[in-house]
């Protein structure tokens, strides 16, 4: 590769870890749910719940959160100090009343959750996996997933 290439490829690679690490940051803050409500009270604090953003944005953001944890549909429960996050941040934004009265948005974000959670696993359950092999004795065939 060339000494530009080189740079390019570098770049790219912190501008993942950039983003990877903007994503941290912001569910470490979610996930302090207690002080957002003590900056919001305090009239020193720019912070304000009304500005707290779209509930399908803070949706995308926990669901890229817990995909690294190894967290899945299968094994919603990943052993890990980020997945335990993760999963604290979702509770807190389905049952923060505070939150829901202040940004209306929110008082549906259960449903969301929910309907998020049922279109995981109509994915899961109607899946398609593609092998190829270029073995003699193999054949095409397909094997339907089923889903008890």
């Amino acid at each position: 590769l060339s000494q530009r290439a080189r740079l390019r490829q570098a770049a790219a690679l912190h501008r993942c870890v950039a983003t990877a690490y903007a994503r941290g940051a912001a569910l470490h803050l979610l996930g302090r749910v207690a002080s957002l409500h003590v900056a919001h009270l305090d009239s020193s604090s720019a912070f304000s719940l009304s500005g707290f953003g779209e509930p399908e944005d803070v949706l995308a953001l926990a669901k890229l959160a817990l995909r690294g944890t190894g967290s899945t549909p299968l094994a919603p429960l990943a052993d890990s100090a980020e997945a335990a996050a993760g999963h604290s941040v979702l509770s807190s934004l389905v049952s923060d009343e505070a939150l829901h009265a202040a940004v209306p948005a929110f008082a549906s974000f259960g449903q969301r959750l929910g309907d998020e959670a049922v279109a995981g696993l109509a994915l899961l359950a109607t899946g398609v996996r593609e092998v190829e092999t270029t073995h003699p004795a193999c054949t095409d065939f397909v094997r339907a997933l089923h889903c008890p």
